[in-house]
């Protein structure tokens, strides 16, 4: 998706919005950071990946797929992990992903992209509750 706004909703709203829509669980296991650059892996119902951020001056993100088999036994070995349930939703032309964090704590996001490629943000919604982009924590 991108760089995202992250916002937090009401448990009842996330939890309704997967009984009506239905979401994947992901996990990602993330390892130690270095300079400028996070790696994690993230194994997906049917597909693993290795994920390379760089948070350099020309932050972009890189994706490397991998064998379930292979992404399973880098999970095994990351520091930490988290858990969620991910559902995919569209206003317009406009993608929104709802996470249900299960694992470390739990708790709901919704993730909205900050520019998509016609140059439009969404605006939040009313339903949305305050942005957590600011806090490290999310």
């Amino acid at each position: 998706m991108g760089t995202q706004r992250l916002f937090i909703i009401a448990p009842s709203l996330a939890r309704l919005i997967r009984q009506e829509t239905g979401g994947e669980r992901v996990i990602e296991g993330y390892f130690p950071d270095q300079p400028h650059r996070r790696t994690y892996v993230q194994v997906e119902e049917t597909r693993g990946s290795l994920f390379l951020e760089d948070a350099g001056e020309t932050a972009h993100e890189e994706r490397a797929e991998l064998p379930l088999a292979h992404a399973q036994v880098l999970l095994a070995v990351s520091q930490g992990q988290v858990e969620h349930v991910r559902t995919r939703l569209s206003i317009g032309s406009h993608e929104i992903q709802v996470f249900h964090v299960v694992r470390p704590g739990a708790f709901d996001l919704m993730a909205i992209a900050k520019a998509p490629e016609d140059g439009r943000e969404v605006p939040p919604l009313p339903w949305f509750g305050p942005e957590v982009n600011p806090d490290p924590g999310y």
